[in-house]
């Protein structure tokens, strides 16, 4: 899980991760999770550039998506600068989205808050859901330098890179004609009972997520609608349509369920054109968190033992102990405490994570 070999969420739906106290900030484990490096210094020699490449394509399409999309530089804050490997050389992109309203440039940044250098094939995989970033990140295959805690918010920048096939449709969050009710036992619905159990359980969410999402969730029937609403307290979820949704998801069941469950990416699923998003863009790119809350067998484990010493999982605490050394201002950006209680062949080693006291 830390070096982005397996996925946190489906480790938490398959039983094999236990979270117990809070769960906003068991959400931000993604943050924690990417602080594990391997091999992240920034390379060297950059070249020459390509024009009319695939990573330009990538690029062209994002400067559309944040030109309709003006709150994401106020959302994310900073500077990219891309070194991107290509076959003649390298070719250097700026994504300015800390001055408004964002732009997207074919050179080098001006003060770039952090510096990418990854070859063209795997940008394109990563920027289209293909690559995990993480997982590129472990291999030595996308070199970060800089600021970690805009690095870390990567993911957000990925999901404004949409493909031709799957940009939404204008009115993609609209009601479909004929709408009609699921079963009243459906996959979607044993989804969202179990959101509701979990959302009543921790109202800080909402304050988190800060927003209604509506679902339209196409079934062999018709369509289902689901309006969660996360904006206000103490927040819930109903089988109807929102009142005033700040963004609208429409996907079939299948996927959703899988998505909800973390057997699908949502990126992957949005950059195929099977999940249509209308609305609120910083909002849908709160999804992850939304997901998070979906849980399966998610009750704390007991029954703690031993320790176990120069373990692989010492190797992992060890490298980040040196990577918050590094960056100490992630204190600031995750304020909070982990504990781990690692299950090991000789019984269970207990480590704390201290994300809150400077």
């Amino acid at each position: 899980m830390m070096t982005g070999k397996a996925n946190s969420q489906q480790l938490f739906m398959q039983g094999k991760l236990k979270i117990a106290g809070n769960m906003g900030l068991a959400m931000k484990l993604g943050k924690l999770q990417s602080l594990a490096p391997k091999d992240g210094t920034p390379s060297a020699a950059p070249t020459a550039a390509v024009a009319n490449s695939p990573a330009k394509m990538v690029f062209d399409g994002l400067q559309q998506v944040i030109a309709a999309n003006p709150s994401v530089v106020k959302d994310i804050a900073g500077i990219y600068q891309f070194n991107i490997k290509t076959a003649s050389g390298e070719d250097y992109w700026a994504v300015d989205l800390k001055n408004a309203p964002g732009s997207v440039k074919n050179e080098k940044a001006q003060g770039p808050g952090v510096t990418l250098t990854i070859d063209e094939n795997n940008f394109v995989a990563m920027m289209t859901g293909q690559a995990n970033s993480q997982q590129l990140f472990m291999q030595g295959k996308l070199k970060i330098a800089g600021n970690m805690g805009l690095a870390m918010k990567l993911g957000k920048l990925q999901s404004l890179a949409p493909k031709t096939a799957a940009t939404p449709a204008a009115g993609a969050g609209a009601a479909a004609p004929a709408p009609a009710k699921a079963g009243n036992n459906s996959p979607a619905k044993m989804v969202f009972d179990g959101l509701q159990q979990v959302i009543a359980a921790n109202p800080s969410v909402v304050k988190d997520i800060a927003g209604i999402y509506q679902f339209n969730i196409k079934t062999a029937s018709g369509e289902d609608y689901w309006a969660v609403d996360l904006k206000n307290a103490p927040g819930s979820v109903k089988n109807e349509k929102a009142q005033s949704p700040g963004v609208t998801l429409s996907v079939d069941e299948t996927n959703f369920v899988a998505m909800m469950t973390g057997k699908a990416n949502s990126q992957q699923l949005f950059m195929q054109g099977k999940l249509k998003i209308a609305g609120n863009m910083g909002l849908a790119m709160k999804l992850g968190k939304l997901q998070s809350l979906a849980p399966k067998d998610g009750t704390p484990s007991a029954a703690p033992t031993a320790a176990v010493a120069n373990s692989p999982a010492k190797m992992v605490f060890d490298g980040l102990q040196q990577v918050i050394a590094a960056n100490p201002s992630v204190v600031k950006d995750i304020a909070g405490i982990y504990q781990f209680n690692i299950k090991t062949a000789s019984g269970e080693d207990y480590w704390a994570v201290d994300l809150k006291n400077a």
